[in-house]
């Protein structure tokens, strides 16, 4: 499959990248977005996808939710990390509807080819970027309306395509409510995640109504491996509920990634991240910052032993961050080892030197604490 690059644009740390994926599935080229996160390639790690169906209008909210939820120093880092990638649109009725229109004549006129759109995915775009990036098998997509359609559609009929799901007005109403039939009939082989939102002015409407019909049976029955959550925004309809949907959506599918309760043990903290893998698929990691409060409070609790084993749980999973081989600096300057200590130090500021953007501040400290330490060595 050639691939050309069109565009880097500039003004993240990762600025987002633009690719023109050429399809022979559907024969054409398709423009795709591909938001990479902080610190990638900076240690060998996979990240899960998110996809984010209608491309050219949700891309951009999307990432600017991320990267702020994710980011360390502005929310604490409370989404995961993942790869985003954003696909943008050229017939959005021939790939996310999943039969023709009945209309004569038809109102839709190219519906009715989601599983060719799907065939792309699998065949196409999944391998490219297996290829080309650190990816993980786990997969989440976002869709809205059509594209939403084509998400709940996916969970039952294309079981294989995502794992987790955020789907915002969903045009549950298609073909009859062909997706609650379809619910109706077809068993979940693997655990799926799902939140599924409208508006309040929505209410009246066909899309509202289907969705509190496949909400009622999803209730009632409880089918197997389907866990999801409802959202209902006040006072917004179909399209200017998508923002917010859109913010409250990721921190509700992704909700545990930091634990609620406080962590006091390293025992506490290997089984919730252990459990909370099992529920989402794939091995989950805490963030660095997390870590970093666990393991200071474990040193002034006086476990030290805890402490060291919070450090090194770090130091393997976030080897990228400067802060970690800091303080192991300062705790084996506390224990009077030296050498050890002035090595961490220096191992702290290569770390910083080497992100594209240096914390200034980091650097000062990490200067500081290094030259006092080389003069105490000599």
């Amino acid at each position: 499959m050639p691939v050309t690059e069109i565009d880097k644009t500039t003004g993240s740390l990762n600025p987002p990248i633009t690719v023109a994926l050429r399809s022979e599935i559907l024969g054409e080229a398709r423009k795709i977005y591909i938001q990479l996160p902080e610190g990638y390639g900076q240690c060998q790690r996979n990240y899960p996808v998110f996809i984010v169906l209608d491309g050219e209008w949700l891309f951009d909210i999307v990432r600017a939710n991320l990267l702020f939820y994710s980011d360390v120093e502005v929310m604490g880092n409370i989404l995961p990390k993942m790869i985003l990638v954003g696909i943008e649109n050229t017939d959005r009725d021939r790939d996310f509807v999943p039969t023709p229109d009945p209309q004569d004549p038809p109102m839709f006129k190219t519906a009715g080819k989601a599983d060719i759109f799907a065939k792309f995915l699998s065949q196409e775009l999944f391998p490219y970027l297996e290829h080309e990036y650190q990816v993980l098998p786990d997969r989440t997509v976002l869709g809205w309306s059509f594209s939403g359609l084509f998400a709940l559609y996916a969970v039952v009929q294309l079981q294989d395509l995502f794992d987790n799901y955020l789907c915002l007005g969903p045009a549950i109403w298609w073909d009859n409510e062909l997706v609650i039939r379809l619910f109706k009939e077809t068993p979940l082989r693997n655990k799926k995640r799902a939140v599924i939102t409208c508006g309040t002015d929505e209410r009246g409407g066909e899309v509202y109504e289907s969705v509190q019909n496949l909400l009622k049976f999803l209730e009632d029955e409880k089918p197997a491996n389907f866990d999801f959550e409802y959202l209902e925004f006040d006072d917004v309809g179909h399209s200017w509920s998508v923002p917010q949907a859109i913010a409250q959506g990721l921190l509700h599918l992704f909700k545990g990634y930091v634990p609620k309760d406080e962590i006091k043990t390293t025992a506490a903290l290997k089984e919730y991240y252990k459990n909370l893998s099992d529920l989402w698929g794939y091995d989950v990691i805490a963030p660095d910052w997390f870590l970093l409060d666990l393991m200071n409070r474990l040193w002034e609790a006086d476990d030290r032993d805890s402490a060291f084993e919070v450090l090194e749980i770090l130091l393997v999973h976030h080897p990228n961050s400067s802060l970690a081989h800091f303080y192991r600096g300062k705790y084996l300057a506390l224990l009077n080892q030296m050498p050890e200590a002035l090595e961490s130090y220096w191992e702290a500021l290569k770390v910083e030197l080497s992100h594209p953007v240096p914390n200034n501040i980091y650097l000062r400290s990490y200067r500081k604490k290094f030259e006092e330490f080389s003069k105490t060595s000599n």
